[in-house]
């Protein structure tokens, strides 16, 4: 993921709304049972803000990603989900390729989207 944080070796995304106002102990609890050098990326009912949980063992980071326009392409329903690194950073500018679908309204205005040839473009 960073050099900062380390080698991560699985990414976890969790579908539908976390309570933002959890801290780190609190998305802890709700991971249950969190492995070592893991993230665990959560978002808000309102998909504005969205947290990553890296749990090394003897640390944790917590790390927080508020957007002013627009909103995070979240899955609403389904299972705890492994994801790509690359998936996380299309999840965090705004790119739906968990849903593969594009965003309608006020979230299409200020989002990125990913087009057949691969490119990024605003839209």
């Amino acid at each position: 993921m960073n050099e900062l944080f380390g080698e991560t070796r699985k990414i976890f995304l969790y579908p539908g709304t976390t309570d933002m106002r959890l801290g780190i102990f609190g998305l802890i609890r709700k991971v249950t049972s969190p492995e070592k050098d893991c993230a665990y990326v959560f978002c808000s009912k309102s998909r504005v803000t969205a947290k990553i949980l890296i749990y090394g063992g003897n640390h944790v980071w917590l790390l927080q990603k508020r957007l002013f326009r627009g909103r995070f392409p979240w899955p609403q329903d389904g299972n705890v989900t492994e994801v790509s690194d690359e998936m996380l950073r299309f999840l965090m500018v705004g790119i739906d390729k968990v849903n593969d679908i594009e965003l309608k309204g006020e979230d299409r205005k200020y989002s990125l989207f990913y087009n057949q040839e691969k490119a990024l473009k605003y839209r």
